[in-house]
């Protein structure tokens, strides 16, 4: 009982700093763009700086949460570690060993989720920048006709961010 309690605390305490780390860099981004020159609106798409503030903060503060939760189980783990050792060197030994061995095992499959996870973020920015300026275009894209394009592009985008998002998961 009292290591659910201590668990539920973490998961509050963790997702409390997660929130704040998240609150603190949307807010930041914002007043450097608001203070940014005008020559930096005119290199920069409006998606791309809405999704660095909508959705990569979020991923980044993601990121934050797992990096919080990997040090709590290093140290619950080394605490139970030590008290199993106390009670079985040898049967201690020997899990360690094959944690080990099963942590080298999914190197492969950690390096392709790396390098689908690096896919994400320009995907995402790619949707905001396509539905920024396509609705804000709404009248233009009616006249000319081009719905359908549109909406191929953007399915496209959403297509290859499932795809991705289903592989990273």
């Amino acid at each position: 009982f009292p290591v659910t309690i201590f668990s539920l605390f973490q998961g509050w305490v963790i997702a409390r700093w997660q929130r704040i780390y998240a609150a603190y860099w949307q807010n930041r981004l914002y007043q450097a763009f608001i203070g940014a020159r005008w020559s930096f609106f005119v290199h920069h798409k409006q998606g791309d700086l809405i999704n660095s503030i909508l959705t990569e903060t979020p991923r980044l503060a993601e990121a934050f949460f797992l990096f919080a939760q990997l040090i709590s189980t290093v140290v619950i783990t080394s605490i139970y570690i030590g008290i199993a050792a106390t009670i079985s060197w040898q049967t201690s030994l020997f899990l360690i060993g094959l944690a080990l061995f099963l942590m080298l095992s999914v190197r492969r499959i950690t390096k392709r989720s790396r390098r689908i996870g690096g896919l994400l973020g320009p995907l995402n920015a790619e949707l905001n920048v396509k539905l920024s300026e396509f609705l804000s275009w709404a009248k233009l894209i009616k006249a000319t006709a081009t719905e359908s394009m549109t909406v191929d592009s953007v399915g496209a985008t959403i297509a290859a961010l499932r795809e991705n998002n289903t592989w990273a998961t």
